[in-house]
């Protein structure tokens, strides 16, 4: 595979990166082509590790998003286990859903749970093996403690009614609930919507571990997300080609979904040996620009060995940045400031914008583009 991607930004910028070559990377490639092809396809480009957070205390901003928040839980826990017949209980009580001025560390552990009751959840619900062990054949399971992978290895194969023996310590069934399967969308959107919130939240709760972060990295990376997204499972195959280097530039967008990444959890005083820190579960066409540096950072890497980690995951590597690298920096590119991509293969070039443009004049006219 020899592909070059080109990234147009205003100002006539350009950063053009190449494919670095294997089973993972020609995946990608595959994902990001038919993003460029698609006539549905667009981009969000944006700072990413970490955000930065705004500085004023918005208290009329924050009394807003709790009491949305509030409500979104009020509203899960109206839906019944249709096997228990009791409600199901959102973890966090509503009461204890609010931010004290001045006290980061409990806002933002409030922040991480409620974040994780999210990310288990999705991962929770599964089809597969559900039968086995519900006396309600519509019904699928669910958890906010446990994965689909937790309760895979609880009941092991075939219709085990109890956890296998030497992982009965570990299970709890009063973490384990059923949804209907006319309710699992419902749940999945309220939930989605309860994520927004605190992520929206979450920019108002004063860091100074991120604060340093930024002033002493001067530090930022560029994501290039697609919308609407297209996600896909991050297989064990693809898990082989993470590297702890940083001389990649291009690498796989972390935080697609359902996770969190070793530098966001850093800044967030969340747990790195919970489930969903590292890159994620799920993966796009999207891309990121950056040399992660941030894996060499003393501060960084003292709390990753707290934590039992030996050297830091750098991520997936895609490739690396052959021209405009002079441009990396968030002074440069300010976000929504990238004008168009285009993909070189071999001979075959693939223009975003000139594919938009054939496309709509197509459905102005489509006699003439038939």
């Amino acid at each position: 595979m020899n592909v070059t991607v080109e990234l147009y930004f205003t100002d006539d910028r350009v950063i053009k990166w190449k494919y670095i070559d294997n089973p993972l990377t020609r995946k990608h490639y595959s994902m990001l082509k038919d993003e460029v092809l698609s006539a549905e396809s667009w981009w969000d480009f944006w700072y990413a590790v970490p955000e930065d957070t705004i500085p004023k205390y918005d208290i009329k901003k924050i009394t807003s998003l709790v009491s949305d928040l509030r409500e979104k839980v009020k509203q899960i826990n109206q839906y019944v286990d249709p096997t228990t017949g009791e409600n199901i209980k959102f973890p966090v009580d509503v009461d204890d859903i609010y931010f004290e001025e001045g006290q980061h560390l409990k806002n933002q552990k409030l922040i991480n749970q409620i974040h994780r009751c999210f990310t288990t959840f999705h991962l929770s619900l599964g089809d597969v093996f559900s039968n086995c062990i519900s006396d309600e054949p519509k019904a699928n399971l669910a958890s906010w403690y446990y994965t689909i992978y937790d309760m895979k290895e609880f009941f092991m194969e075939t219709p085990h009614k109890e956890p296998v023996p030497f992982l009965k310590d570990s299970y709890d069934e009063n973490k384990i609930f059923r949804v209907r399967k006319e309710d699992r969308v419902i749940l999945k959107k309220i939930t989605n919507e309860i994520n927004d919130l605190v992520h929206s939240l979450e920019k108002y709760n004063l860091n100074p571990r991120k604060d340093m972060m930024l002033a002493q990295l001067d530090y930022r990376e560029f994501n290039v997300n697609f919308q609407p997204r297209k996600l896909y499972n991050i297989s064990p195959m693809d898990k082989k080609f993470l590297t702890q280097q940083t001389d990649i530039t291009v690498w796989a967008v972390q935080n697609q979904i359902l996770g969190k990444s070793y530098p966001i959890c850093y800044v967030d005083h969340d747990d790195p040996t919970n489930w969903d820190i590292w890159e994620g579960c799920q993966w796009s066409g999207s891309f990121c620009l950056g040399d992660r540096r941030y894996t060499k950072w003393k501060p960084f890497t003292d709390w990753m060995s707290s934590h039992g980690y030996v050297g830091a995951q750098a991520g997936i590597p895609l490739g690396k940045i052959i021209e405009g690298a002079e441009h990396l920096h968030y002074k440069n590119l300010p976000p929504d400031s990238l004008r168009n991509i285009i993909l070189r293969e071999d001979d075959e070039v693939i223009n975003f914008l000139e594919i938009r443009k054939l496309k709509m004049m197509a459905e102005a006219d489509p006699f003439i583009y038939d």
